[in-house]
């Protein structure tokens, strides 16, 4: 596979190769779905691959510009990145603030990983000015649906503090 030998060979790629790589294995094992022997080799080769996207950074900034591209490899990234769960959240918080026109998929991969994401979720909306009110409201939304009973203190906390319509509409 030409992303798994760019790892080795051009070392100054290989983040951005590595999230591509864990595309082209997600891709191929929706392919083998169906093949139990060939799922299982793609399923462990996928697992192996995404740890080393949780222990990198950059190439998770690298699999959450993958949805940009708007195609079947952007679902793939949205799909992995669900998956990593709250490890993906500080990559994912900072395309939901620079990129709005993701915001909508960001929100859906936050739902998607769960209440598992809830404290990172709370932590950007008490403590990220770099957030419009409107960026907030569709955060405390999510926290309010993803949280349920578990999130009502928090949402009361929020809902005794005061705005800021300085940072944009509400």
């Amino acid at each position: 596979m030409y992303f798994e030998e760019s790892l080795s060979r051009e070392p100054e790629t290989r983040e951005k190769a590595l999230a591509w790589l864990v595309v082209a294995l997600d891709r191929s094992l929706q392919k083998v779905a169906n093949i139990p022997e060939k799922r299982q080799e793609y399923e462990s080769q996928l697992n192996r691959w995404l740890e080393e996207v949780r222990a990198n950074p950059k190439a998770m900034a690298f699999l959450v510009d993958i949805l940009d591209e708007h195609s079947v490899n952007s679902q793939s990234a949205a799909r992995l990145l669900a998956r990593l769960g709250p490890d993906a959240s500080k990559a994912l918080l900072n395309a939901y603030r620079t990129k709005p026109e993701e915001q909508a998929v960001i929100l859906d991969i936050f739902r998607q990983i769960g209440p598992s994401i809830l404290p990172a979720l709370q932590e950007a909306v008490r403590s990220n000015d770099d957030l419009t009110n409107r960026e907030k409201m569709l955060l405390v939304r999510l926290i309010g649906e993803v949280g349920g009973e578990s999130a009502v203190a928090f949402l009361r906390e929020i809902r005794k503090q005061p705005s800021d319509r300085r940072r944009g509409p509400p």
